[in-house]
């Protein structure tokens, strides 16, 4: 049996195996709206997206990947807030993960079925909500069928665990890459977690790796709000920008955090006066809920800063409000490694 974890997030699908580790959007489009890519690959030009369907789709196929084309095209997004796991968007996009990480192995092919476990992680909320957890468990457990590229995978999901998503980043944190203790001051200690999401800003506590009832919360208002932000000003400037857009180049010009955008590929427009802008207020309303939610940090020893939008955080202004806020090391990547060696730590054999 096979180890796949899987972050499923509003705005990014991280995913990892024992063969590989990949990052996605979490929005997909529909091929008949996508074009015709037949001269693509023969012409030199770079194929970073691929056609998924599965007999889940209603006939439908979906171009997805590392790099869409999103310009001038409608989106298939699964931001939502209420009962998302049992949306038909969600489902689409766990079979289309799940399909993702089948085709390194062999074992997915032809009549072959890769039986594999699934560790996977959700908002507190969530994680307290039975329906969320069934829902959940019930777009990921049993047979899938996910063909890519006209190539068919079978994937058995026999087992499914879910956890709190923020423990994703502690475990992460307190274990090396075989899922074995190796950091003692986190686990006896109070340690503060805030996961910055694309969708959501989760703020949680552990006592000696016990979930605080008391000290958490969730704010609906994650990184998306920036990039809505930014692109309402824009479009009121009779830019014709995308969020999609923004988003990418926020991400492309974080480090520098000099953003441009062009609309054509010769145009250069700078758009790091809004982007800051935003950010900044971002940082305060995440600093400010986390400063009533812990109800001061005496009693913590860290705030770890974690997910995939824990780099839009602007660090100095932050830092004012939250003294002891530790910023994770690849904070994009932490949930789903510790996914993943929570899988290891409670006994599934990568390849076994």
């Amino acid at each position: 049996m096979e180890l796949f974890a899987l972050d499923l997030g509003n705005r990014q699908t991280k995913m990892k195996s024992r063969k590989a580790e990949k990052v996605f959007s979490s929005f997909f489009v529909n091929a008949d709206d996508y074009g015709d890519r037949s001269f693509q690959a023969s012409f030199g030009g770079e194929q970073t997206s691929h056609d998924y369907t599965s007999p889940k789709f209603n006939g439908n196929i979906f171009v997805w990947g590392e790099a869409i084309d999103y310009i001038g095209k409608i989106t298939t997004k699964t931001l939502m807030f209420e009962n998302r796991y049992a949306s038909e968007e969600f489902m689409q996009l766990a079979e289309m993960a799940l399909g993702e990480l089948a085709k390194d192995f062999k074992e997915a092919q032809g009549s072959s079925i890769l039986e594999v476990h699934v560790v996977t992680g959700v908002p507190t909320n969530d994680y307290m909500s039975l329906g969320a957890m069934a829902s959940l468990s019930s777009a990921l457990n049993g047979q899938h069928t996910i063909t890519i590229d006209d190539v068919t995978y079978n994937v058995k999901v026999l087992e499914t665990s879910i956890i709190p998503q923020s423990v994703g980043t502690i475990i992460n944190e307190v274990s090396d890459d075989l899922g074995n203790p190796i950091n003692n001051e986190i686990t006896t200690s109070n340690i503060g977690v805030i996961d910055c999401g694309g969708g959501t800003v989760l703020i949680d506590a552990l006592n000696k790796m016990a979930l605080e009832v008391e000290a958490r919360d969730q704010m609906e208002n994650g990184a998306y709000t920036i990039y809505e932000a930014v692109q309402r000003n824009l479009s009121a400037k009779r830019y014709r920008i995308s969020d999609e857009e923004i988003e990418a180049s926020v991400k492309s010009g974080n480090e520098k955090e000099t953003y441009t955008w062009s609309p054509d590929g010769t145009q250069v427009i700078s758009i790091t006066e809004e982007v800051m802008k935003h950010r900044k207020s971002f940082t305060r309303k995440v600093a400010s809920r986390a400063k009533t939610t812990y109800k001061g940090f005496d009693r913590l020893k860290s705030v770890l800063i974690t997910g995939g939008a824990a780099n839009l955080i602007v660090k100095d202004e932050f830092l004012k409000t939250v003294p002891k806020a530790k910023f994770v090391k690849d904070s994009e990547f932490a949930n789903v490694r510790g996914f993943y060696k929570y899988g290891l730590a409670q006994g599934v054999v990568e390849g076994g």
